[in-house]
């Protein structure tokens, strides 16, 4: 399943059911087309969606990961980025189990 032409249509619906099939192609390397290799944390933490039911939808996926496989907090883009950098460059915090998640595992020190 290609799990970034899911996120890049915003098609969060599907990925939540491809995820709960599959957790591992969370951990797995999205390569996009400006050559950059990210991961699906990354993708879907600065994603602007406009509609409520696909806010729900990402906010849950988002927690769905974190609580699933915690290894995906740790994980850096291809510019070196953790999940924890882009949630403090685009506002606050979409879901209270990633700050429970960095207090309880000291990701920040």
């Amino acid at each position: 399943m290609d799990v970034y032409a899911l996120i890049a249509a915003q098609n969060l619906h599907e990925l939540e059911k491809v995820l709960a099939d599959e957790p591992q192609l969370a951990l797995e390397t999205i390569f996009m087309s400006n050559g950059l290799q990210s991961y699906v944390l990354h993708q879907l933490i600065p994603m602007k969606i406009k509609d409520e039911i696909s806010k729900e939808i990402r906010v849950n996926v988002i927690d769905f990961i974190i609580k699933t496989i915690p290894l995906a907090v740790r994980l850096q883009n291809s510019q070196g980025m953790l999940p924890i950098h882009l949630l403090l460059q685009n506002g606050p915090p979409p879901i209270d189990s990633f700050n429970k998640f960095i207090l309880t595992q000291r990701l920040i020190k």
